[in-house]
């Protein structure tokens, strides 16, 4: 019913907030603070309807994402040179000691946020219009100095890249399809709103490496969160980027303080490293390796947990296509990696997920460089035997068994097991058999 009155309401509701206006409320925080709620209902209820109204919505929400009457602050443009950098981060810090108790200004800057979300949420079909017109605005108040409403700032870009990402996976499915592409990949179609997003990569990543350089623990694990669904939502774009980002990485990873910006920042590397070719990250590999195996050793069980996803991944990232010989020289890595993850696979007193974690991380590390550390597998192969025994862990052991056996390097399932006159392999298919009796489906099809 609201639908067919938005001709009546949206020209005083506009009136009362346009940019520039002279009637009474147009220069009452409180006021544009209402208005802009009202739009983002109007925008999230009657999509359609709203639709003769989105120029001056976009332009009012815009405006007053920036509205910030009592603090002068121009972060429309981007500084290159490192000298105006380096100001720009001490007017940063300056900004954490400003504080104004009459000061609402913050509460229009919320609501404008939200309208946006809705707006990108409401109209996919008008998302590679929007992309180029939002984005710049919403990285630039990346620097908003009231950290609640840099949440919600941050909150409507990862909107943003979600819509992008479901556009661009349609914009492939359908190339796929012309194509007649059998395994879906689509022959590499980019949609325009991906497009688009891309332009302001390179903006994107420094202003998302320097809020990694925050104080702000929810700064940063926000920042992480924005850099995982870009990753997720376009696969591989931060191959030129690694090197920007890496320093950060590492910084969050060594925060003891912070479980919770070690846990997003983990996560979103484990994303990195799975969704970019390995070349990549292979500069850095001597950097994260001990970083990450030093979590594994934490004795918070997430933490610990998501370590070990992100330590299978570095073994891909160490060695992609074994028994090929090393592009790089990562020798001294290997032993640290098995030891780790050996010490962890072996350990009883720990929680169900990093027991499952640690036996795949085990299988995949023995597929990968196994025959560059082949004396460590006498001592593992009975344990991952013994897990496969066990009823909790016994699905992900018969799972990395199944890895090893189709392992690219000898990963020694033939060597004799001590006590049994027969072979690892023969011990394993005996379990497996056993399986196969089982009212357990999961693990018969595990098992098959």
């Amino acid at each position: 019913r609201l639908g067919r009155q938005l001709e009546l309401v949206m020209p005083l509701v506009l009136q009362q907030c346009e940019p520039g206006s002279s009637a009474p409320g147009a220069s009452d925080p409180e006021m544009i603070e209402s208005c802009l709620q009202a739009f983002e209902s109007f925008v999230s209820r009657c999509p359609a309807e709203v639709g003769a109204y989105e120029e001056p919505i976009a332009k009012a929400s815009l405006h007053y994402l920036r509205f910030d009457p009592n603090y002068a602050d121009d972060d429309e443009m981007e500084e290159d040179d490192n000298d105006e950098e380096e100001e720009e981060m001490e007017d940063d810090e300056d900004d954490e000691n400003y504080s104004d108790d009459d000061d609402v200004s913050w509460k229009v800057r919320r609501a404008a946020a939200k309208v946006l979300s809705a707006a990108l949420v409401s109209r996919p079909d008008k998302l590679a219009a929007m992309v180029p017109r939002v984005a710049p605005t919403l990285i630039s108040r990346f620097r908003e100095r009231e950290e609640n409403v840099k949440m919600d700032v941050f909150a409507t870009f990862n909107v943003l890249l979600e819509q992008v990402g479901i556009a661009n996976r349609a914009a492939s499915e359908a190339a796929a399809a012309d194509a007649m592409v059998v395994d879906g990949e689509g022959g590499g179609a980019v949609s325009p709103a991906a497009t688009a997003l891309l332009a302001e990569l390179p903006r994107l990543i420094k202003a998302l490496s320097r809020q990694l350089q925050e104080k702000a623990v929810r700064t940063r694990t926000a920042a992480f969160n924005c850099l995982r669904q870009l990753a997720s939502s376009l696969p591989g774009c931060l191959g030129e980027h690694a090197s920007s980002l890496v320093p950060g990485v590492v910084r969050a990873l060594k925060d003891a303080s912070a479980n919770p910006l070690r846990i997003e920042a983990l996560a979103f590397l484990q994303l990195a490293l799975s969704t970019h070719p390995p070349a990549v990250f292979q500069p850095h590999a001597a950097t994260l390796v001990p970083t990450v195996l030093s979590l594994v050793e934490d004795r918070y069980y997430k933490i610990t947990a998501e370590a070990l996803r992100v330590s299978a991944e570095l073994a891909r990232v160490l060695r992609p296509s074994p028994p090929d010989p090393p592009t790089f020289d990562f020798a001294a890595l290997v032993a640290p990696l098995f030891t780790c993850v050996s010490a962890r696979l072996v350990a009883q007193d720990q929680d169900q997920e990093v027991k499952e974690r640690a036996i795949e991380c085990v299988g995949a590390v023995v597929c990968r460089l196994g025959d560059l550390h082949a004396e460590a597998l006498p001592a593992l192969l009975p344990v991952l035997l013994e897990r496969m025994r066990n009823e909790m862990t016994r699905i992900a052991a018969v799972k990395t068994f199944a890895l090893l056996a189709a392992a690219k390097v000898d990963a020694q399932l033939a060597s004799p097991l001590a006590g049994t006159g027969g072979s690892v392999l023969q011990a394993v298919v005996g379990e497996l058999a056993n399986f196969l009796r089982k009212s357990d489906k999961p693990l018969r099809q595990a098992a098959l």
